[in-house]
């Protein structure tokens, strides 16, 4: 699922799968299964002659349900199925759980301060996740992975008024579509963003990263961090954190004062274009300092 940055700008995605891509944005489809499901593709395969299905039937059960939930999409029906099958992937729980973030750090459940606390977030069998796209002649396709089983990942809540909201987790998403960057990752380190700290602590690991500075603005994140979870970093000395607003810092950060820019600010790609775009104007002068910025490849796709 590795895309090649080269020229992003330029690569766009066909009217048909902007259409599908579209559609299943606005569903958020969990798909259940059971073996029986499968079981129930693997016999009617068999009995109809149509062996293609016994090619990863729990894949065919999955795709035959979202063809169906996409049925108004004007194509048709074979060749629809044939289009989401080929770009859906199934993943199980040990993407999560043999990460060595998950295996290492111990999130403290419940511990937190007045706006945040750690906790516990449940991703199901079936959920259908978007990660980077990848690129065909010029074109770039959506893709997608399914859980093949529950994820319980670690998050943090935030705590509002109307309820409480998840502002930040360790979802099989995020451990994939940043899988490149972190390992493109070299050097002296920038990051923009901490989060749960996921970026730092991969890249931090690395011998070839010298130092990881992050820059974050919310205290209160900063010190859940430093308090509970930087102390389980492996060499923690490497890792240095800058308060304040990453736009606001950037501008005072000279060309090769680090090798490696990584921004991860946004939630998405709905609200991360607009940033992308502004922290390209500020490091547009940028020739010594690689840049990079969390699904960038999918905002792109957006165009």
């Amino acid at each position: 699922m590795a895309l090649h940055y080269e020229k992003k700008e330029h690569q766009h995605m066909s009217e048909w799968m902007r259409i599908i891509r579209t559609e299943i944005a606005k569903r958020h489809p969990v798909i259940s299964f059971t073996d029986e499901d499968v079981q129930m593709v693997k016999t009617q395969a068999l009995a109809s002659g149509n062996f293609i299905f016994l090619n990863d039937p729990e894949k065919w059960y999955v795709t035959l349900v979202l063809t169906t939930m996409l049925k108004e999409i004007p194509l048709p029906k074979k060749m629809l199925m044939e289009t989401v099958f080929q770009h859906l992937t199934g993943i199980s729980p040990e993407i999560v759980y043999e990460n060595p973030y998950y295996r290492n750090i111990v999130m403290p459940e419940e511990t937190g301060s007045e706006k945040h606390h750690y906790g516990i977030l449940t991703y199901e069998k079936g959920e259908l996740l978007e990660v980077n796209p990848s690129c065909r002649e010029g074109l770039m396709y959506p893709e997608y992975v399914y859980l093949k089983g529950d994820i319980q990942v670690p998050c943090i809540i935030e705590r509002r008024e109307e309820q409480d909201f998840v502002w930040m987790s360790l979802s099989p998403g995020e451990i994939l579509t940043m899988q490149q960057d972190i390992e493109d990752a070299h050097g002296n380190v920038l990051t923009l963003g901490l989060g749960l700290g996921y970026f730092a602590y991969m890249v931090h690991r690395k011998e070839m990263v010298s130092s990881v500075t992050i820059i974050e603005k919310d205290k209160e994140i900063i010190e859940l961090f430093q308090n509970y979870l930087l102390p389980q970093f492996d060499h923690p000395e490497k890792i240095r954190i800058l308060e304040g607003d990453a736009f606001d810092l950037l501008s005072g950060i000279k060309d090769g004062e680090y090798d490696y820019l990584y921004g991860d600010i946004w939630e998405g790609p709905w609200d991360g274009t607009s940033m992308v775009e502004r922290l390209k104007e500020q490091t547009a002068h940028f020739r010594k300092t690689e840049c990079r910025y969390w699904i960038e490849a999918m905002m792109y796709s957006l165009v």
